[in-house]
C-alpha cells in the first residue's frame, strides 16, 4: 500500500511538472522560437533578400506560425542575374507544422498554409531558345522543385488556402507585364507534394491528391508588346483521385493595340465546365483527355483591321477582321508537352462569332462525342480534329467573299455525323454584293434549302470523300454579266477546257456523290449587252448518281467529271437571249447518263417583236424560227459531249417540227461564202457521228421577200418527213463509208406529194452531191405565193401531173435533167413591187407570154410520158444549200416551159 501511494505521488508530480512545463512554454518558449525563427529566416537570405512581419504567434506543441503583415523583399536588383520578388501578405498562417520531424530529416510536413491578402511582384528577364524575347511566362516552364530543394528533401502540405491574390510578372527583356488580381481566392487541397520522385510532369511542378479551387471576380492583363485582358467572374477547379473538373463563369478577353479601347479580339464565355482529365494519362503519353466539356454562350470578336474597335459597356462588339479557317491546325497549336487531346463528351451551346469584314456566325450549338486533335484518328497531314459523333447547328451565318465583294447570308444549319457518317443541312442561304459593281460579274441568289446526306468521312484521312445525295431546293440565281462582255471589248476565251479536278486536288484526291437534285430552279443570266431580261426555269428536277471528281476516275485528261448515271428533269424553261429577240423556251427535257438517252418535248426557238433589230444589224438580213413537239436521242455519249470530244449518237428524231425563215433582200446582208452541207459537217470544230437522224410530221415555210418588193413570196412544205444515216466528220468512219443518204417526203403547197433523195459525198474534193426527186399532181396556182411576189408572172391556171429531177451538184454548178407533164398553163406578167395584176399593159403582157413565150401544154393526156430537158446552174456561194436546190429546179422549170 505504501508502495502504491510513492508511485501516485511521482505520477501527480511529473503530471504538474508538465503542466508548469506547459505555462512556461506558453509565457517563455514561444517568444523565443519567435527570435529563433527570425534569425533562421535572416540567416537563410544570406543578404540576398529580406523578410519583415509585424505580429508574431507561435504555439509550439501545435505547430501553429501566424505571422501578420508580412513583406518579403530581394536584396539584389539586378534582375539580369537573378529575378527581383517581392510578397506581402496581411496574415501568412502555418498550421501543423511538425518540426521535429523537419529538423531530424529535412522534410517540411504542414496540415495547413493560409496566405490572406497576398500581393506578388516577380522581375525576370526571359528569353526563348533562339534568344529572342518570349511571351513573359509559361506555365509549362514552371519548375517549384529546384528552389528547394537545396533546404528540403521533401514538402507535405494537407491545406492550402487563399483569400485575395494579386500577383504582377515583370519581363525586362520584352517589356511586357503579366498582372493576375482576384478579389476572392480560395483553395483547398490535401496531400500536396513537392519532391524529384512524385512530380506530374518532367517540369516536376508539383504533385496534389486533391486541389478544390473557387476564384471570384478575377482579372488576368498583360500589359506591353501585345496587351491582352481577361475578367473572370468565377472559376472552380476539383481534382479527385487524378480526375480534374473545372469551371468557368462569365470569362471577358480582349486583346489592343496601344490601350484598352483599341480591341482586336474580344471574347466572352458564359460557361465553361469541364472534368475528367487523367493527369496520369498527361503525364505518362503526353495526352490529354477529358471525360466531359460543355461550353455555353460564347462571344468571339476578331477586328484585325486598321480602325480602332471599341467594345461599348452593353458589351455588344462590333464586327471583326477575316478569320482564314482554312489555315487552322489545331494540332500545330498544342503546348509542347502535349501531343493529342481527347475529349469523351462535348457540348457547345449559343456560340457567336464575328468579325470586321469577314464572317459572322450566330448561336452555334454543337454536341460531340469522342473528339481528338492531334494523334493519328485525327485527319491526315493536318490533324484538324476527329469525332465518331457529331451534332452541330446554328442559326445564322454572314461571310463576306469574293471580287466584287458578296455577302453571304445563311439562316440556319445542321450537321449529323455518326461513325464516320454525316449528314448537313442549310436552310435559306442567301448571296449579294455589298453594292452593285460597275464592269463586274455579280450575283443575287437565294436557295431554300441545301440537304447533303451520306457524307463518308471515315476515309479523309486517305484523302478520299464519298456522299449519298445532295438536294438543293428553289434556287433563285441571277448572274448579272457587265455590258462589255458582248461588245468588242469581250476577251476572246483561252480555249482552256473547264477542269473540276484542281479545285478539290489540294484537299481531296477522290470526291463521289452518289445523286443530285435540284429541285424548282430559277436561274437566270442577265446584263449580256445591257438588254437581256434573263431566264427562268420555274421547274426543274435534276439528278446525277455515281459522280466521282478525281485523278484517274475522271474524264481522261481533262478530268472535268465521271458519273455512272447522271438523269434530269426540267420543266417550263423560259430563256430571252442577250439579243432581245429571239426567246427560248421548252415544257419537258429529260436526261440520263446511264440510259445514254434525251428527250426533249414542247420546244420553241423563235424571234419577238423586237425582230427588226435583227433585220438591220450589218450581219444578218434573215430571222427564223423553229418548235418541236418531242425530240429523242437515244445512244448519246454524255463524257464526250460533257468534255468537249464531240455529239454521238445512235438516233436523233424529231416529231411535229415547224421551221420557219425570213429573208428580207431589202436589209442589209454580210455576203461570204457559204459552205456546202459536206464542208459544214467537216469544218466543225468538235467531232460528230450521228448514226440516224429522223424528222416526222414537219411544217417548213420560207419566206423572201425581193429588193424594192413589199410583200414576200412563201414556200411551204408540209407534213414533211426525213430520213438521214451516217452523218459523221470522223475520218476512220468516213473511210469505211463516205457516203450521207438522206431521203424526204411530204407536200407541197398542201396538195402536191413529193419525194426527194439526196446522196452526199463526204470525201469528194468538189463537194459532190447526187439528187434527185418527184412531185404528183399540183394545181400550179398554188405556186403563186412564190412565183407571184419573186418572178416577173403569176400563175392563172394549169395542172402538174408530174415532175422528176435527177442532176448532180458540186462547189461550183449543178447539171442535171427534168421530166414535167402538164397542161392548160396560164400566166400573166406581174410585178415585183405589187401582186396586182390588173391594167391594159399587163393584160397585153399576160397574152404575149402566154402565146409567145411559154408552152401552155407538155401533154395531150395525163397519161401521155413527161417531157425531158436538160439543165445547168451555176452556184451562187453567198446562198444557202437550200438555195442552190431551189435555184437548180427553177432552172428545170425554166428549160421546160420557158423564160419567165
Amino acid at each position: 500500500m505504501h508502495v502504491l501511494l510513492k508511485i501516485a505521488k511521482g505520477l501527480l508530480y511529473l503530471l504538474l511538472g508538465i503542466i508548469i512545463l506547459l505555462v512556461l512554454a506558453v509565457f517563455f518558449a514561444d517568444p523565443i522560437v519567435e527570435k529563433l525563427l527570425e534569425n533562421r529566416v535572416s540567416k537563410a537570405g544570406k543578404g540576398q533578400f529580406s523578410v519583415e512581419f509585424g505580429e508574431v504567434n507561435v504555439s509550439v506543441l501545435a505547430g501553429n506560425i501566424v505571422l501578420d503583415d508580412v513583406f518579403f523583399n530581394t536584396a539584389n536588383a539586378d534582375t539580369t542575374i537573378s529575378p527581383q520578388i517581392m510578397t506581402r501578405a496581411d496574415r501568412v498562417a502555418i498550421k501543423g507544422f511538425d518540426w521535429l520531424r523537419y529538423l531530424a530529416q529535412q522534410e517540411l510536413i504542414l496540415d495547413q498554409l493560409e496566405l490572406k491578402n497576398l500581393e506578388l511582384q516577380l522581375k525576370a528577364s526571359q528569353k526563348d531558345t533562339s534568344g529572342n524575347p518570349s511571351q513573359p511566362f509559361r506555365l509549362e516552364q514552371l519548375d517549384i522543385y529546384p528552389s528547394i530543394n537545396q533546404q528540403l528533401d521533401k514538402v507535405f502540405l494537407n491545406d492550402l488556402s487563399f483569400d485575395k491574390i494579386s500577383l504582377e510578372f515583370i519581363n525586362f527583356s520584352s517589356g511586357d507585364t503579366l498582372r493576375f488580381d482576384a478579389a476572392k481566392f480560395g483553395l483547398q487541397s490535401e496531400d500536396i507534394l513537392i519532391e524529384a520522385n512524385s512530380l506530374i510532369t518532367n517540369d516536376r511542378a508539383f504533385y496534389a491528391e486533391r486541389i478544390d479551387l473557387d476564384g471570384r471576380d478575377i482579372e488576368i492583363t498583360r500589359s506591353g508588346r501585345k496587351y491582352w485582358k481577361a475578367v473572370l467572374e468565377a472559376f472552380q477547379l476539383d481534382t479527385k483521385e487524378e480526375k480534374v473538373s473545372a469551371a468557368l463563369r462569365e470569362l471577358e478577353f480582349f486583346t489592343a493595340r496601344h490601350n484598352h479601347e483599341d480591341t482586336l479580339l474580344y471574347t466572352r464565355l458564359g460557361i465553361l465546365e469541364a472534368e475528367g482529365l487523367d493527369l496520369n494519362q498527361l503525364q505518362q503519353s503526353k495526352a490529354f483527355f477529358l471525360k466531359n466539356v460543355v461550353v455555353e454562350d460564347v462571344l468571339v470578336v476578331q477586328n484585325k483591321q486598321n480602325e480602332a474597335l471599341s467594345i461599348p459597356p452593353s458589351k455588344t462588339p462590333v464586327s471583326g477582321a477575316r478569320f482564314p479557317i482554312g489555315e487552322v491546325n489545331l494540332a500545330k497549336m498544342l503546348p509542347a508537352f502535349i501531343e493529342e487531346i481527347g475529349i469523351n463528351d462535348l457540348k457547345i451551346s449559343n456560340f457567336t462569332y464575328e468579325e470586321k469584314g469577314g464572317p459572322s456566325l450566330y448561336h452555334l450549338d454543337a454536341v460531340a462525342r469522342d473528339v481528338t486533335v492531334g494523334g493519328e484518328v485525327a485527319f491526315f497531314d493536318n490533324r484538324f480534329l476527329h469525332a465518331s459523333f457529331l451534332e452541330l447547328g446554328f442559326e445564322k451565318l454572314k461571310v463576306k467573299q469574293g471580287n466584287p465583294v458578296h455577302q453571304i447570308l445563311l439562316k440556319g444549319f445542321e450537321l449529323q455525323a455518326d461513325n464516320g457518317i454525316a449528314s448537313i443541312g442549310l436552310e435559306q442561304i442567301v448571296v449579294e454584293p455589298e453594292e452593285e459593281p460597275k464592269g463586274k460579274v455579280w450575283v443575287d441568289a437565294d436557295i431554300a434549302a441545301l440537304q447533303v446526306d451520306g457524307i463518308n468521312y471515315s476515309q479523309l484521312a486517305k484523302g478520299s470523300l464519298s456522299i449519298d445525295s445532295i438536294g438543293i431546293l428553289d434556287p433563285e440565281i441571277i448572274v448579272h454579266l457587265p455590258a462589255s462582255s458582248s461588245g468588242k471589248n469581250k476577251k476572246a476565251g483561252s480555249g482552256r477546257k473547264p477542269d473540276l479536278y484542281p479545285l478539290i486536288a489540294g484537299y481531296l484526291q477522290q470526291l463521289e456523290i452518289e445523286e443530285m437534285a435540284l429541285l424548282n430552279g430559277d436561274i437566270r443570266l442577265a446584263g449580256l449587252g445591257g438588254t437581256a431580261e434573263g431566264a427562268a426555269l420555274p421547274v426543274v428536277y435534276i439528278q446525277f448518281r455515281d459522280i466521282q471528281i478525281a485523278e484517274g476516275t475522271a474524264y481522261k485528261d481533262d478530268r472535268l467529271l465521271h458519273a455512272g448515271d447522271v438523269s434530269m428533269y426540267l420543266e417550263n424553261l423560259h430563256y430571252l437571249f442577250p439579243n432581245n429577240v429571239y426567246v427560248l423556251e421548252l415544257g419537258v427535257l429529260k436526261a440520263s447518263t446511264a440510259e445514254e438517252q434525251l428527250e426533249a418535248r414542247d420546244f420553241s426557238f423563235a424571234y419577238n417583236e423586237n425582230y427588226e433589230k435583227i433585220l438591220n444589224g450589218p450581219k444578218s438580213n434573215s430571222i427564223y424560227k423553229i418548235t418541236y413537239e418531242e425530240l429523242l436521242i437515244k445512244g448519246l455519249e454524255y463524257e464526250k459531249l460533257l468534255t468537249g470530244k464531240g455529239f454521238m449518237a445512235d438516233l436523233v428524231a424529231a416529231d411535229k417540227v415547224d421551221f420557219y425563215s425570213l429573208k428580207d433582200f431589202n436589209k442589209p446582208e454580210e455576203l461570204k461564202v457559204k459552205p456546202m452541207p459536206q464542208e459544214a459537217i467537216k469544218n466543225l470544230n468538235f467531232p460528230l457521228n450521228v448514226r440516224k437522224l429522223m424528222v416526222s410530221d414537219a411544217d417548213i415555210v420560207y419566206e423572201e421577200k425581193k429588193k424594192g418588193a413589199d410583200t414576200s413570196g412563201v414556200i411551204r412544205f408540209m407534213d414533211v418527213s426525213v430520213r438521214a444515216q451516217n452523218i459523221t466528220n470522223l475520218r476512220p468512219l468516213l473511210l469505211k463509208n463516205s457516203e450521207l443518204p438522206v431521203i424526204g417526203n411530204g407536200q407541197l403547197m398542201g396538195q402536191g406529194y413529193f419525194e426527194t433523195e439526196l446522196l452526199f459525198y463526204m470525201l469528194s474534193d468538189s463537194n459532190k452531191v447526187r439528187v434527185s426527186g418527184a412531185i404528183d399532181t399540183l394545181n400550179l396556182a398554188a405556186l403563186n405565193p412564190i412565183a407571184r411576189y419573186n418572178s416577173m408572172a403569176a400563175i392563172e391556171s394549169g395542172t402538174l401531173y408530174r415532175a422528176e429531177w435527177d442532176f448532180v451538184a458540186n462547189v461550183e454548178q449543178s447539171h442535171g435533167t427534168m421530166l414535167m407533164r402538164y397542161d392548160n398553163l396560164d400566166i400573166q406578167l406581174s410585178s415585183q413591187k405589187s401582186p396586182d395584176t390588173t391594167g391594159i399593159l399587163k393584160d397585153i403582157g399576160s397574152f404575149l407570154a402566154n402565146k409567145l413565150l411559154v408552152e401552155s401544154d407538155r401533154a395531150e393526156d395525163k397519161d401521155d410520158e413527161p417531157e425531158k430537158v436538160d439543165f445547168t446552174q451555176e452556184r451562187n456561194k453567198e446562198k444557202s444549200f437550200l438555195n442552190y436546190y431551189w435555184k437548180s429546179l427553177l432552172a428545170g422549170l425554166k428549160e421546160l416551159i420557158g423564160p419567165f
